[in-house]
């Protein structure tokens, strides 16, 4: 998790917005003007001034483009409006896990984290599965779900750092206590009349019918009637669906002005880091060491071997030139001919012996070379580069 944090600030520069607290001017003196600069290029800034043109407020349009004052401060108001956007985007999500528990196609919370905050949860089939699937609910799953939604609003989730929040919902929450009492109502009508309490969408609209005529089965079918008990509990049902229907639209994080700065979708980083590739990283630090380093003494010599790389370095360049055995007389002399440069002017033999040993004990470390039983003065080789 640490590391998604740091893929978000390191791969995102814009993101240095979301550092500062948005009622001090603190970030005002940290901002850079290329930061703004950035900020002009978004595609959701792009789509605001289109907005404001076509409302023939040019001039708010003039002044986000060319004063850096009036973009600071519809940044922060932006901000701002991004944390109560979250927070309704969590409660509603609480509802939507509230309500699908239990259901069968319930499905992974991550999964709808992420179609949710890319703007496709409301485009699926699951919302509309899960609204028929409260009209087909008996009562008893109904009060239930009820009084499961009215305690998540009541309690918040401990999970998610999410408190309660009734009172935003207050409306909600009246309905919902209003359906669960006449629910409540007319089940103890149907369990004193000694009768099922049914919805329309529970029975068949019609029925089979079996009559005999001289000695002949005849079927036929008839309306099914529902008594005023079920049509009233199907009414109730139709309005509780609508309501959660209501509740749950999800509204499309990006088309939020300058949504690019806290929505990150990157995968690369997360890729490289969940799903390694420790070999090919040590096969190519190994061979272009400058990349990693970002030494001028490397990048001078990227295009050959050099004195100046690492002893391990030029030792795997060397080794990737030779067969399965390897002389070790030769791989030495070889090593100390650049290394010791000429005549052993830059590195006498005693520490360029000190440097080889050491860089054919790292080649080991790595599983590259082991000692040879054929000959005693020869290393086998083990690993191909690129294989």
């Amino acid at each position: 998790m640490q590391y998604a944090y740091m893929c978000h600030f390191y791969a995102n520069p814009l993101s240095i917005f979301l550092t500062y607290s948005l009622d001090s001017d603190e970030f005002l003196f940290e901002i850079q003007p290329e930061h703004l600069e950035a900020i002009r290029t978004l595609p959701s800034f792009r789509r605001r001034i289109e907005v404001l043109l076509k409302e023939q407020n040019a001039k708010e349009a003039r002044k986000l483009l060319d004063t850096d004052k009036t973009l600071h401060e519809e940044i922060r108001r932006t901000l701002k409006r991004k944390r109560e956007f979250i927070i309704k985007m969590q409660q509603t999500m609480q509802v939507y896990f509230t309500v699908a528990s239990g259901r069968a196609h319930r499905t992974d919370r991550m999964d709808l984290y992420i179609k949710a905050f890319s703007g496709q949860l409301q485009e699926t089939d699951m919302l509309k599965d899960l609204f028929s699937s409260i009209k087909s609910m008996p009562p008893g799953e109904v009060l239930t779900l009820i009084e499961n939604i009215l305690e998540k609003i009541s309690s918040g989730d401990p999970e998610t750092d999410l408190e309660g929040w009734t009172e935003s919902a207050e409306d909600f929450v009246e309905n919902l206590s209003r359906i669960q009492s006449e629910i409540q109502n007319l089940q103890n009508h149907a369990k004193a009349a000694n009768t099922p309490l049914r919805s329309k969408y529970t029975i068949h609209s019609k029925v089979l019918r079996t009559t005999v005529v001289a000695q002949k089965v005849h079927l036929s079918k008839e309306q099914s009637s529902l008594s005023a008990l079920d049509m009233s509990y199907s009414n109730l049902l139709d309005e509780l669906a609508d309501m959660v229907e209501e509740y749950l639209r999800f509204e499309n994080p990006l088309d939020q002005f300058l949504y690019e700065i806290w929505i990150y979708d990157s995968k690369s980083p997360y890729r490289e880091v969940f799903t390694p590739k420790p070999r090919h990283a040590i096969e190519r630090a190994l061979s272009v060491p400058h990349d990693y380093l970002g030494c001028t003494c490397c990048k001078a010599s990227e295009e050959g071997l050099s004195s100046s790389q690492p002893p391990t370095a030029i030792l795997y360049q060397l080794y990737l030139e030779t067969g399965s055995l390897i002389n070790v007389f030769d791989l030495w002399s070889a090593f100390y001919a650049i290394v010791g440069g000429e005549d052993g002017a830059d590195c006498d033999e005693r520490n360029a012996l000190v440097l080889f040993y050491k860089a054919l004990a790292d080649l080991k470390l790595l599983g590259m070379v082991k000692h040879s039983r054929k000959k005693t003065d020869h290393l086998a080789k083990l690993a191909w580069k690129g294989l």
